[in-house]
């Protein structure tokens, strides 16, 4: 059972999520974290100027790494969803990537604009960013860091094809929390 589809809907934080910010500031203090990069969206904004300010970062706000837009189900419940739209709703719990209600973005549109600000982060001479995101994105980035790892390493053999759309739809975050995943350049491995 879901509870709300947020997408691209724009709520600030809670009083929950302005504390759990405060901690992932506390958290990111030892990463030497030296470039801090935000969806536009305010629940990350606001969490990105937290960390921003215990770090002594500006915040850079990027729209690409904005959550997945679920058209008309933007902000609503899931049970909402269900009973009005009952066969995209099916549809998208068989498929979720494929599915998409109106309005909404594509899975391949989502994932491509992902991969766009992947690259242009990958370019930066920063050996550190981070990046304040949402479950969706965090998704997208994990696949796209796991295949820039097995094409460096050639173990994997990921190189040139598309989505790993089995691994992103398993990939799971808890809604109103914070996910740390680094990888390490010379190691070449991704947890």
């Amino acid at each position: 059972m879901m509870g709300v589809l947020l997408g691209q809907a724009d709520p600030g934080l809670s009083d929950h999520g302005r504390r759990q910010a405060a901690e992932l500031a506390e958290e990111w203090k030892t990463l030497r974290i030296e470039r801090l990069v935000s969806s536009k969206l305010r629940r990350a904004r606001e969490t990105a100027l937290v960390v921003g300010r215990a770090l002594g970062l500006d915040v850079d706000v990027d729209g690409r790494l904005n959550e997945i837009s679920y058209g008309v189900w933007d902000g609503r419940e899931w049970a909402d969803i269900e009973a009005s739209d009952p066969g995209t709703a099916r549809r998208k719990i068989e498929d979720w990537w494929s599915a998409t209600p109106e309005g909404g973005e594509t899975g391949a549109a989502f994932y491509a604009r992902v991969e766009e600000v992947w690259h242009s982060l990958r370019t930066r001479p920063e050996s550190v960013i981070a990046t304040v995101t949402h479950t969706a994105v965090n998704a997208v980035l994990l696949d796209l860091a796991r295949r820039s790892v097995y094409s460096a390493g050639d173990s994997g053999g990921t190189a040139g094809i598309g989505p790993d759309w089995r691994g992103i739809q398993t990939f799971s975050q808890e809604l109103g929390s914070f996910l740390s995943v680094g990888m390490d350049s010379q190691r070449q491995d991704l947890q």
